[in-house]
């Protein structure tokens, strides 16, 4: 049967015959949603008993539609017809609303499982460090995804600080460099894995190291180092073109400015390049004549200058 069933008149006649037959068919019917009995005004009051006892007996039945004016059967009809309908209603808006829950629990209870058996793998799986010999947990391993190599998370600390206090760059994994492989050459450590061993100075003193490496290294970038003698650390002057052109630069680690065009370790400030070299020739021809008179009449200098 059809989710929808339309009796219709002329096969069903006034003789509860054809009303019976589909009472009978009702209560083992387990695909009718709508019955739809309007264009049926006929169906006698035998009929009309069959129907009402099956229709309370079908489980899956939602809409029903009727119109049975005869001695009052219409009100008999819509009461059960409507108690039998809401019924079916709830039990099938119930059992959906059961099985989405049902579904959304076995979902949780798969996912715990697994994270349970995730923990428990990561508390029983132990490693030995090919460094220090000593057995750790697997969620303490410092992972080398280039090369595949697995050290303890103290090792890899102590050794990113040991490659920050020689300045070695690039870091190269531990174990391919034990290996002395020559046609394999070492793994280089990605920055993300060096930053997560270190604290937040030595993280600024290894991004530092990288800068610097970046700018010694570009053969299309010219560089100097500062020109403070407490810092001395390379800095970019662009390339050749453009630092043919500069006058003033500022270190990006201790910013102090000097004058790369006049070549010196002061910046002239409120002076172009040309006053500062005329005062400068000036001056140093000054303390010629100075050192020229001090030697020509003998005169002692004092061992403070």
């Amino acid at each position: 049967m059809p989710y929808q069933t339309t009796l219709i008149p002329s096969t069903l006649p006034t003789i509860p015959s054809g009303a019976i037959a589909l009472a009978e068919c009702l209560p083992e019917n387990k695909a009718l949603v709508r019955l739809d009995l309007s264009s049926n005004p006929g169906i006698d009051i035998a009929g009309v008993m069959a129907l009402s006892v099956s229709i309370k007996m079908n489980h899956t039945l939602i809409y029903l539609d009727v119109n049975v004016p005869v001695c009052g059967h219409s009100f008999c009809c819509n009461t059960w017809g409507l108690c039998t309908c809401t019924r079916n209603a709830e039990d099938s808006f119930s059992s959906e609303i059961a099985r989405r829950l049902q579904e959304e629990f076995d979902l949780e209870e798969s996912r715990l499982r697994a994270d349970r058996t995730y923990s428990e793998f990561l508390r029983l799986s132990i490693l030995e460090c090919p460094i220090c010999s000593s057995e750790y947990p697997v969620d303490s391993t410092f992972h080398i995804d280039e090369c595949g190599h697995d050290i303890c998370w103290t090792c890899a600390a102590q050794y990113v600080q040991t490659s920050i206090e020689t300045r070695a760059f690039p870091c190269l994994c531990p174990c391919c460099r034990a290996a002395g492989d020559a046609e394999n050459p070492p793994s280089v450590i990605s920055q993300n894995m060096l930053l997560s061993v270190l604290d937040e100075e030595g993280q600024r003193r290894w991004l530092e190291i990288e800068r610097e490496r970046a700018i010694t290294s570009d053969p299309t970038v010219r560089f100097t180092n500062c020109r403070n003698p407490e810092c001395g650390k390379p800095t970019m002057l662009g390339t050749a073109t453009e630092a043919s052109d500069l006058t003033s630069v500022v270190c990006p680690y201790c910013y102090h400015t000097w004058c790369e065009r006049c070549d010196t370790d002061v910046w002239h400030d409120g002076t172009t390049c040309e006053q500062y070299q005329q005062w400068r020739e000036e001056n140093e021809q000054a303390d010629e004549r100075t050192e020229q008179t001090v030697e020509e009449e003998g005169y002692i200098k004092c061992p403070g200058m």
